[in-house]
């Protein structure tokens, strides 16, 4: 008789297309490494209500999710959301030039807001936006 050919076995799936591993059926108590390429500018949660799984990162393979295979199936999956943040005004010019000087206190110290982002200032210009004392 063959060793290993009676053991049951048991599928690893996952809710969506690019996770890889070397197969789908695993014995109880097999390692088990599955990857995941990730983009870039994204966040992503890998999750299974199945297995507590070891997760790191290689280059080449991207995110490896590692776990032993219990004595059921396994579902993986994963999320994701965009992390980039949109600068509306990316591509515009600035309104006036920032101001050379540092913001530091001008000659009488006294204290203003900013008409633009209501910072608190002392000096010239505003140390948030670079709006000049009114």
């Amino acid at each position: 008789m063959m060793m290993g050919c009676t053991s049951k076995k048991y599928r690893v799936s996952f809710d969506s297309l690019g996770f890889k591993t070397a197969k789908t059926m695993y014995a109880p108590g097999d390692a088990v490494e599955v990857s995941y390429m990730v983009g870039t500018d994204m966040d992503y949660w890998f999750y299974s209500d199945d297995v507590d799984f070891d997760q790191d990162y290689d280059w080449q393979k991207g995110v490896i999710l590692r776990f032993t295979m219990p004595e059921h199936d396994v579902k993986i999956g994963v999320s994701s959301r965009n992390s980039m943040t949109a600068e509306p005004y990316a591509n515009q010019p600035p309104e006036e030039p920032g101001p050379v000087d540092s913001g530091g206190e001008d000659d009488s110290g006294r204290k203003w807001y900013c008409p633009e982002c209501g910072t608190e200032n002392y000096g010239k210009f505003c140390t948030e936006c670079g709006k000049a004392r009114p």
